[in-house]
């Protein structure tokens, strides 16, 4: 895909009626607020019946609006609130776990899903999955994965992390920890090369067609833009390979970041009409367990890769299953001094 798209600059078929597009202009055309596409016929493999497919998988507009309200409202800002006492135990499991295989190779792609599904049990279903105190998966895990490895990166975060709270992880709060900027800008430049939608969401043109620039795409086909694709195009990104995540803090002016196509939520930033609500709505949830996560193991630990680890096969043998589905990374959590 990536070799066709970034050749014709603009599309590559990968069907019939399946069309891969790669311009910033089209992002709004099919994701935005005034956007006459539907989400694609992928969507339909469960039924077109909005009463029998859960709110992701449906396309019915009116049938998607009623039930995304109850959504956004259990993962508004107000309601974050309940969720940061809930969330910080599991961390904090999670920094027991590491404690234990401290200095040994730890399969970090396993353990990270673990967090991230005990997550979602205790708030989404209000249930302990405790796969963190088992280390058994559940069959519905999925996983995340963030640049802990470059050391100078890895320093620069704890050094503020440090700052921010100099009696160590027991001073650890929520709020402390977002008025770290670099905390989001790591992430961030962590979402930019590794977005959980490798593809993104694919979207069916009206019947009318759709014209993206020059180009008539006809009706009733399936548009996709391949996130991964348009978050590292160079006529866009400076150094889109380099994970850099001054790109997101001090240097965002220099390298035009604000400019750049950015859509691991969706839409990202952009706030989306109440019509056409598809972003991510998890987002700030989200962003809760990766600040607290992220926090806890930069403030907690040195990492490295695991004798023998390079990273390579975890690069190559990512799997695109919708959501991404990681292959095993084996790195090394040292405690550090004073913790």
């Amino acid at each position: 895909m990536k070799e066709g798209t970034v050749k014709t600059n603009l599309r590559i078929n990968l069907g019939p009626r399946e069309i891969s597009v790669l311009r910033k202009s089209a992002i709004p055309l099919l994701y935005g607020p005034n956007s006459e596409c539907l989400k694609s016929t992928w969507y339909g493999q469960t039924g077109n019946d909005p009463k029998k497919c859960s709110i992701h998988m449906t396309r019915d507009f009116n049938a998607h609006r009623l039930r995304r309200r109850a959504w956004d409202k259990g993962f508004s800002i107000k309601a974050l609130g309940t969720y940061e006492p809930r969330i910080k135990p599991k961390a904090d499991l999670f920094r027991d776990q590491l404690l234990a295989h401290s200095g040994t190779p730890f399969d970090v792609s396993t353990w990270a899903m673990y967090f991230s599904f005990d997550v979602m049990g205790e708030v989404g279903f209000g249930k302990d999955f405790n796969n963190l105190g088992t280390g058994v998966e559940h069959s519905a895990i999925k996983g995340v994965h963030s640049h802990m490895t470059m050391l100078d990166k890895q320093k620069k975060l704890q050094h503020l992390l440090d700052q921010a709270m100099p009696g160590g992880y027991s001073e650890w709060s929520y709020e402390k920890t977002k008025s770290v900027s670099y905390v989001d800008d790591f992430l961030s430049e962590t979402l930019r090369l590794r977005p959980a939608l490798l593809t993104g969401g694919a979207r069916e043109t009206p019947a009318k067609g759709l014209r993206i620039d020059e180009v008539y795409i006809p009706g009733n086909t399936n548009v996709v833009i391949p996130t991964q694709l348009i978050q590292r195009d160079v006529r866009w990104w400076q150094q889109p390979e380099d994970f850099l995540p001054e790109r997101f803090g001090e240097k965002k002016a220099e390298m035009e970041t604000d400019k750049a196509p950015y859509i691991p939520f969706s839409l990202g930033k952009l706030i989306i009409s109440p019509m056409r609500a598809y972003a991510c709505p998890g987002k700030n949830l989200a962003q809760l367990s990766l600040r607290t996560s992220l926090s806890m193991i930069a403030q907690n630990f040195d990492v490295t890769f695991a004798a023998g680890e390079t990273g390579e096969a975890f690069d190559k043998e990512v799997l695109d299953t919708f959501t991404v589905t990681l292959p095993p990374l084996q790195l090394q959590f040292t405690l550090r001094g004073g913790n």
